[in-house]
């Protein structure tokens, strides 16, 4: 293939692009949450309650937090991070999440936290607070990956958590303001990632910021940011900004001490999320510990030794917490409809291999790898369980595939453009058209993430679940109804269990629940009580289950903020 006038090529990508100022700050975040996982998962093998007790949990935050800001210090002083409007505009997209996120915490709940109680996050929160009951990182009793919820469980502790109605309100004000900070981070990893894939293949820096920007934005549209973050998908959002993390590793400093720990706290991080992705962050991982050992002497060989070992034992845990005990089967398990952006998916992985064919740069085509490999493993996952690629966890992985794309999508377009304005000579126009394109695409990016706080990622009353846990005894209702919308009292009812997570292991119902099968769990009950806005008549007609059952009325308060 003959490079175009304007394509990359080998020669243009033989020096390493600067880094810019601010795009360490998500590799940070990826070496606090590792290593609050490998403390947390110690405390699982000693017994200690490392997450629980608030002495401890300071101590697990403040060594994170040290192990993050070293990481910030010693990449400064190794690669003086270039500033000027690179610094400002990357960080324009994640910036319009990080300016939702405040509004949401100064409105509060309900209304600043409504978009949130959607989807998979009830679940999630009823995971932090088991995580907070047990104290550490075990996948003793539940093979679910819990990481994420170990990080969220240590904050909890240190502002106060208990299992009562007002701590419980203060965990989800907690995590909604964490979930969105994560696509707040996901957003920035991409805009420097991209940013640096552009400088690496030979773009001019103006071209390389609009970029990074334009990628930025895009992972703010509503199939990126809000059917996931409405959906709850929480470790999915997590395991791909750790393979774009580690993408940005491969890029700027491979083989860099610095690279070796980032990316060895993303496989443990991924390995604690979503193990179906471990493919795309163990290979950057492979990357950047080849290049180590390739380059490096007798001591440099042995940290890259060390550094592998303690990957695998504390990333150990989590692979086989799912292998032993939650399956490959469950992957074939049905799920809420998870949209997969098709036409960014085929443009994403195309540009991939254009690149890598065009610009004959290593690292570029090990890029390309890591986007192709999530959509390798869902048609491998759809294969092996008899399932279409478009089915529940397929899906979710081409989904991953189509946002790591995002990068590579955007240099191909822009190389293909400065190649076309090279031809014509226009290079004024094309600045302009730049220019002018990465403004309309920041404000548009500006705009999408407000539809959090403007009812758009709604689906429940938010005033009626969080009056209803505000409610005496609430944790002792086998049934909800609310009067509302089932989804309202499917929402209040998983969120119940946060409440029992001491008393109980056994959990509610996650689906909605038909009058039938509430008769069912009434009948069960050694206390049938049930947690409702309407009057003891109303209740007992509801719920007469053929006079077999004489349920008891547990009444909210009839305040509420509007029907859905």
């Amino acid at each position: 293939m003959t490079p175009s006038p304007g394509w990359p090529s080998a020669a243009s990508s033989a020096s390493r692009p600067a880094p810019v100022w601010g795009g360490d700050l998500p590799a940070a975040g990826i070496v606090i949450l590792a290593t609050v996982v490998c403390v947390a998962t110690v405390g699982g093998w000693t017994g200690w309650s490392v997450l629980r007790e608030p002495l401890w949990a300071w101590c697990a935050l403040a060594l994170a937090v040290a192990a993050g800001g070293s990481l910030l210090v010693r990449a400064g002083r190794a690669h003086v991070p270039r500033g000027g409007f690179a610094a400002l505009l990357l960080p324009l997209p994640a910036s319009s999440v990080v300016a939702v996120t405040v509004v949401g915490v100064v409105r509060g709940a309900p209304r600043g936290l409504e978009w949130f109680l959607n989807g998979d996050h009830p679940r999630h929160v009823v995971y932090v607070a088991d995580t907070w009951a047990q104290g550490s990182l075990t996948y003793a009793v539940d093979g679910y990956p819990r990481g994420w919820h170990s990080l969220l469980a240590t904050l909890w502790t240190l502002s106060g958590a208990g299992l009562d109605a007002e701590h419980v309100l203060r965990l989800l004000e907690l995590m909604g303001a964490a979930s969105l900070l994560l696509s707040a981070s996901l957003a920035l990893a991409l805009a420097h990632t991209g940013h640096a894939l552009a400088g690496r293949l030979g773009l001019s820096s103006r071209a390389s910021i609009v970029v990074g920007v334009v990628v930025s934005a895009l992972s703010l549209l509503n199939v990126f940011l809000a059917n996931y973050q409405a959906l709850g998908y929480e470790n999915s959002l997590l395991a791909a900004l750790a393979v774009v993390v580690c993408c940005r590793e491969v890029l700027l400093r491979a083989g860099t001490a610095l690279s070796l720990v980032t990316t060895a706290s993303a496989v443990v991080v991924v390995a604690h999320a979503w193990q179906l992705l471990l493919p795309s962050v163990v290979l950057p991982a492979l990357w950047c510990a080849g290049v180590a050992w390739r380059s490096g002497l007798g001591r440099r060989r042995l940290v890259v030794a060390l550094l592998a070992c303690a990957t695998l034992v504390f990333a150990g845990p989590g692979v086989l917490a799912v292998v032993t005990g939650v399956g490959l089967d469950h992957a074939a398990e049905p799920g809420p409809d998870s949209p997969v952006p098709l036409v960014l998916l085929v443009m994403g992985l195309g540009a991939s291999l254009l690149l890598g064919l065009a610009s004959r740069d290593w690292p570029t085509r090990c890029i390309g790898a890591v986007n192709a490999l999530p959509a390798a493993t869902a048609l491998a996952l759809a294969l092996s369980l008899g399932v279409g690629p478009l089915h529940y966890y397929p899906s979710k992985l081409l989904w991953q595939a189509a946002l790591l794309s995002l990068p590579a999508l955007g240099v191909a377009i822009a190389a293909a453009a400065v190649g076309a304005v090279r031809r014509i000579g226009v290079v004024l126009l094309f600045g302009r058209v730049l220019a002018v394109l990465g403004a309309v695409v920041s404000v548009y990016a500006l705009a999408l993430p407000w539809g959090a706080q403007v009812g758009a990622w709604s689906t429940v009353d938010g005033g009626r679940v969080v009056t209803a846990l505000a409610t005496p005894r609430a944790e002792e209702a086998v049934v909800v109804w609310l009067e509302g919308s089932p989804t309202t009292d499917s929402v209040t009812r998983i969120l119940l269990d946060a409440f029992r997570v001491e008393s109980t292991r056994a959990r509610v119902p996650q689906a909605r629940t038909t009058v039938g099968e509430e008769c069912a769990l009434l009948r069960t009950a050694s206390r049938p009580l049930v947690l409702s806005t309407a009057d003891e008549e109303q209740v007992s007609a509801r719920y007469a289950c053929d006079g077999a059952v004489i349920v008891e009325v547990l009444r909210v308060s009839p305040r509420t903020t509007g029907h859905r």
